[in-house]
């Protein structure tokens, strides 16, 4: 028994160290920017939905498509009356057919002589009938056709409604994440300065003791603490919305703080040479106002369809029971239909959808010279971002070496520690400036990418 309770603890021992780190690797979530924009790609709702019209587009499609085949219908009719539908006096309908005179009075002798002189045929008592009719358009004024290609033409728009969803979707993925990567990293700025600063304070309590500096040396070190600890706390909620929001666009479960890969370094960063050229024509909004156009001129063909003949084929074939025989029939029909009092409503209706035609050929002008303009904005944004990333790269190092040179001076008590301070507030800002600049680098280079791929 005390056997077997030592070989139990020795187990626990070795167990249960390895069943806590494998937790803690469980709740360290680490993510990278492909993976982000992998489950935003499979998991967005943005996205999702877009294919989803892409599929209802598809639906539309095969629903015109239909018209193009017979369309085939079945009736039926069946009848049990109280008493039967037609009633025949016999010696009636006789003289009423027959107009011969000396007939007519053989008639009369002979209802005159019968038991009944009211004998009656009675006829369909009950009755039934069954069919089935297929019609086959031939010529619907090109209604058939026109509509077929604006199904097709709208499969087309809901594709490249997507392409820019998901274009957009993963700008604000890749811009979320590198904020967040931003504030992250602002965050181990705070850390270590904090922790700066407990030294610091530490140290001057002792030379303040030591009568070799004064209190207002210590004040100033405890306010700027202070200062560190409400950004800490501004940082902290800012992670934790942008967590929030990068869960939300990818989809994905971050019930705590997810680890990121870090900022490349800046020897990785890769400026990109950038030329003068933008491109317009290819863009899928481009493409949307050109199908934009093309719609509308299939709408008009409809309308101007309206008022054209339709002709069709069909066939019928159907049994009956009327008289208590059953026959059974199949005929085939041609038909012709002309719109004759439609045309007045049908002209005004033309001419809205030429209004139309105009209407979008502007707007597509209009979009395309605004898309240029927005191409130069972009290239605008990407040149001024370089130019900030360079300046602000090369503001950070020269606060690092002065920020060292002040840490090592004031340890060797070379310095104040309002230089101390000073060295260290000009690290945080040129720190976070360059966070702020890299962020701002990368979503302008993903936009301009998306607009000239």
């Amino acid at each position: 028994m005390r056997l077997h309770t030592f070989y139990s603890v020795i187990l626990c021992c070795l167990v249960l160290p390895w069943m806590g780190q494998a937790l803690c690797a469980q709740e360290i979530q680490v993510l990278s920017l492909d993976s982000c924009l992998k489950a935003a790609q499979a998991h967005n709702a943005t996205i999702q939905s877009s294919k989803l019209d892409i599929e209802a587009a598809d639906y539309v499609r095969r629903e015109v498509m239909a018209k193009f085949f017979p369309q085939v219908s079945a009736s039926g009719f069946a009848f049990h009356g109280a008493n039967p539908l037609i009633r025949i006096n016999i010696f009636d309908a006789a003289n009423q057919i027959i107009t011969n005179a000396e007939a007519k009075k053989l008639i009369d002798q002979i209802k005159q002589n019968v038991s009944d002189p009211n004998a009656e045929i009675q006829l369909m008592p009950h009755a039934w009938s069954v069919g089935a009719t297929a019609l086959q358009p031939i010529f619907a004024g090109g209604r058939i056709v026109n509509g077929y290609r604006l199904s097709k033409l709208g499969i087309e728009a809901a594709e490249k409604q997507a392409e820019i969803s998901e274009r957009d979707v993963l700008q604000q993925v890749e811009e979320t994440y590198w904020m967040l990567a931003g504030l992250q990293r602002k965050r181990q700025t705070v850390l270590g300065a904090t922790q700066l600063l407990d030294t610091a304070e530490y140290l001057v309590s002792a030379s303040l003791d030591a009568g070799l500096v004064t209190r207002n040396d210590l004040m100033k070190v405890q306010l700027k603490r202070d200062e560190l600890v409400l950004q800490r706390l501004q940082l902290e909620n800012g992670i934790r919305l942008t967590t929030n929001l990068l869960a939300i666009l990818t989809d994905l479960s971050l019930d705590a703080e997810p680890t990121l890969q870090p900022f490349p370094d800046e020897e990785e960063i890769q400026v990109p040479i950038l030329v003068d050229t933008f491109r317009v024509d290819g863009r899928p909004e481009a493409e949307l106002l050109a199908m934009q156009v093309l719609a509308a001129k299939y709408q008009k063909a409809i309308a101007v369809g309206e008022v054209l003949p339709s002709i069709a084929l069909g066939a019928n074939a159907g049994m009956a029971n009327l008289f208590d025989k059953s026959r059974s029939n199949v005929i085939g029909f041609l038909t012709v239909q002309i719109p004759l009092s439609a045309w007045g409503e049908q002209a005004y209706k033309i001419k809205e959808h030429n209004v139309r035609i105009r209407q979008a050929e502007m707007q597509q002008k209009d979009l395309k010279q605004k898309m240029e303009l927005q191409n130069e904005q972009v290239y605008c944004q990407l040149t001024e971002a370089v130019q900030l990333l360079l300046q602000y790269e090369k503001s950070h190092h020269l606060a690092q070496d002065n920020y060292r040179l002040a840490r090592l001076n004031f340890e060797a008590g070379a310095s104040t520690v309002t230089e101390l301070l000073e060295s260290q507030m000009l690290l945080y800002q040129s720190e976070s400036a360059y966070c702020d600049a890299l962020t701002t680098y990368f979503s302008a280079l993903r936009k301009f990418r998306d607009l000239n791929k």
